[in-house]
Formats: structure tokens, C-alpha cells, sequence
């Protein structure tokens, strides 16, 4: 049985970790690289972790709101409510998808 690493990937070239924040802001303004701050070498994520994410960042919030629309309703329940649900468990689901994801060196 393989062991999951749940750390943050590193440089492929020195081997530095890869800061929480640089990840997080790379996922959101979806640049297509990613620059090590030790060696300047570009990586891109691999098609694999973005997949991952996505399926973290989009599925698991639409199930929840799901959930919710198939229960019986509460007046306090409405529309905006689940909307507002739903875009805060993407936020937060895509701070835990950080660890998944992996990056492979560019080569030039």
C-alpha cells in the first residue's frame, strides 16, 4: 500500500518546498507556471492534480448542495443561502487541494 505525502511538492530542480501561498495563488490566477523562489526554475502542474482539484473544488460543494436541496426546506433556506454555501465550501475545499497538487519541471 503506497503512503499519500500530504506536504507541499517541491522544486524539482533544488529541491526547495513550494510555499502555501504560491501554490494557493497560482491555482486561482491560473498562470500555467509556477517560478521556485530559491532557483527561479518554471514548473507546471501536472493534468493528474488538476483533476484532483477540480473534482474537490466543484464536486464535493455541488453534493453538499444537493444534500440540501433534497431535504425538506426550512423557510430560512432559500436560493441565495444554498448559493452562498456552496461558493464557501469551494473556498475552503480549495484550500485543502493545495497538498495535492503536483507540479513537473519545464524543461527549455
Amino acid at each position: 500500500m503506497s503512503k499519500v505525502n500530504a506536504s507541499m511538492d517541491t522544486c524539482k530542480k533544488c529541491n526547495e518546498k513550494f510555499s502555501f501561498w504560491q501554490i494557493y495563488k497560482n491555482y486561482w490566477s491560473a498562470k500555467q507556471m509556477l517560478k521556485c523562489s530559491n532557483c527561479q526554475a518554471e514548473h507546471t502542474c501536472t493534468i493528474k492534480s488538476r483533476v484532483v482539484s477540480s473534482v474537490f473544488v466543484l464536486f464535493v460543494p455541488g453534493l453538499l448542495q444537493t444534500a440540501i436541496q433534497t431535504w425538506e426546506k426550512p423557510e430560512i433556506l432559500e436560493i441565495w443561502t444554498i448559493l452562498f454555501l456552496y461558493i464557501g465550501t469551494s473556498f475552503v475545499m480549495s484550500f485543502l487541494t493545495n497538498p495535492l497538487l503536483k507540479f513537473k519541471l519545464i524543461q527549455k
